[in-house]
């Protein structure tokens, strides 16, 4: 990038990256995404009771299926495009116009493999007419890759509201099917008419901040192509070996099987609100001060991957302790044995959450090309360990195997970025972090151990830990200031 750009990139993003932006925007995030977690759990509850346990089995594959193979209809060209935009500030139309016309036309070639994939692995009819009509969805995504435009501003506040809407109308859903019983086809029919809305309204809002030109649409489109496709396969096999696991306990186990291990892999996953909150905000940033910035870089990399370990570390603790008896107060008893999982796919959490500045990171530096290649070994890792642990071990072998691919990905990533950064990472906090954690771990162990129930645990644990984070250091009360600026600029 030459200094022009590099002079673009900094004014681009220069109001953006005053901490009260930064902090304001992530702040919204992290509540926003958290009483959507919270919502979601409970229509997960539902969604339990509603279908029994094999018919959630049989749920939770068709998400991951539309999630294994969905991915083709964005292929990456989302972070392309900011990416792209960023550089190139004055032609942010022409990126979104071309985002916008080759999603739409991957999306149908999402559609296809989607519906091909639920023909081959639907158990009865009912199961196939829902997995084809979940699988429609596929048809508005496209619009909602406009979003490039609120992260372009930081102003992701629209994104969250977009999804509570969302989040409301499909929990209205499941409501009403619990009441009246309603089967796996009319929730999914629920289910794509509230995500296709969605995409809809989160595509009108942003054409409020910027227009959507088609000029030059050749050029532009060769190059989310030529960048994106690599990016797009890695992409792929990251969401391959996340969400094999799924299938292949469907298909080797049994639809109660997989029902056990779509509930503890729904907390596991839905418990992703932070990084995703985080990661969403310091992209553009990130990929600003890269080439701008080194010392900012360092700053923002630094901070970002503290914060994914105080919550993670957090949640491992939380469900270390008590994880039975999140698992029978949020699926009753006949849930039981998903109680094992939990603790396990939460060590993958701790995993997925550095995992998530890593991926900005090999977008950001353009070794998405060498990245593909550690992405297929993780992919044959988790599916050859996957075929030969799940007939012996059930769900529980694809939980550890989660936790063994999260921990090969993350090494393989850290020795493709490396040499190519501006500025590393430091152990900074995290060593306090680490102990603020087991400090927590042990109050939770003497909780448990005087039959101190989970909420008032819980409860506890809201102003327990954030305490055990100011008592070693890992946060300090002039961070919180430092935050909370609302005149001086980042850095």
């Amino acid at each position: 990038m030459t200094a022009e750009a590099n002079e673009r990139a900094k004014a681009r993003t220069g109001a953006a990256l005053a901490p009260r932006a930064i902090s304001w925007d992530i702040a919204v995030q992290l509540t926003g995404r958290f009483a959507n977690l919270a919502l979601g759990i409970v229509v997960t509850v539902l969604l339990v009771r509603t279908l029994g346990r094999a018919g959630f089995g049989v749920w939770s594959t068709l998400i991951a299926i539309s999630s294994l193979l969905g991915v083709v209809g964005n292929m990456g060209f989302e972070q392309v495009a900011l990416r792209c935009a960023v550089a190139e500030p004055e032609r942010e139309p022409q990126w979104l116009g071309a985002l916008l016309v080759i999603r739409q036309l991957m999306s149908l070639v999402a559609l296809a493999l989607c519906v091909g994939a639920v023909v081959l692995i639907a158990p009865n009819r009912t199961a196939l007419i829902a997995g084809v009509v979940m699988m429609l969805s596929l048809l508005t995504a496209a619009v909602s890759s406009l979003r490039v435009a609120f992260q372009l501003r930081v102003r992701n506040s629209y994104t969250i509201a977009v999804m509570s809407i969302q989040s409301v109308l499909w929990a209205a859903v499941v409501v009403w099917g619990y009441v009246t019983g309603a089967g796996i086809v009319a929730l999914a029919v629920g289910f794509t008419v509230t995500t296709s809305f969605a995409s809809l309204l989160l595509g009108a809002l942003a054409l409020r901040f910027t227009p959507v030109r088609f000029s030059e649409i050749r050029r532009h489109s060769a190059e989310l192509i030529r960048v994106g496709v690599p990016l797009a396969v890695s992409g792929a096999l990251v969401i391959g070996y996340g969400q094999i696991d799924q299938v292949l306990v469907f298909k080797i186990a049994g639809s109660e099987e997989a029902g056990l291990y779509g509930a503890a892999y729904r907390l596991f996953s839905q418990s992703s609100f932070v990084p995703v909150s985080v990661s969403t905000t310091v992209f553009a940033l990130l990929a600003a001060s890269f080439v701008a910035d080194s010392e900012r870089f360092r700053v923002l990399l630094q901070t970002s991957l503290e914060l994914m370990f105080a919550v993670s570390i957090g949640a491992l603790a939380l469900t270390a302790v008590y994880s039975g008896e999140i698992v029978d107060l949020l699926f009753g008893r006949a849930f039981d044995r998903a109680a094992a999982a939990l603790p396990v796919l939460m060590g993958a959490f701790v995993l997925v959450s550095v995992g998530y500045v890593q991926d900005l990171l090999v977008i950001i530096s353009r070794q998405q090309n060498r990245f593909v290649v550690a992405a297929a070994l993780a992919l044959a890792l988790n599916v050859g360990l996957n075929v030969a642990l799940i007939p012996r071990y059930g769900f529980m072998a694809a939980a550890w195997i989660t936790v063994a691919t999260e921990l090969f990905v993350v090494a393989a990533r850290w020795l493709i970025v490396r040499s190519k950064l501006p500025a590393r990472p430091a152990l900074g906090r995290i060593p306090r972090l680490v102990l603020a954690g087991a400090a927590f771990l042990g109050v939770l162990v003497v909780a448990k151990k005087l039959e101190l129930p989970f909420v008032p645990a819980l409860l506890a644990s809201a102003f327990g830990y954030p305490a055990l984070l100011f008592a070693v250091r890992a946060v300090r009360v002039s961070d919180i200031r430092l935050v909370l600026a609302r005149e001086n600029q980042a850095g």
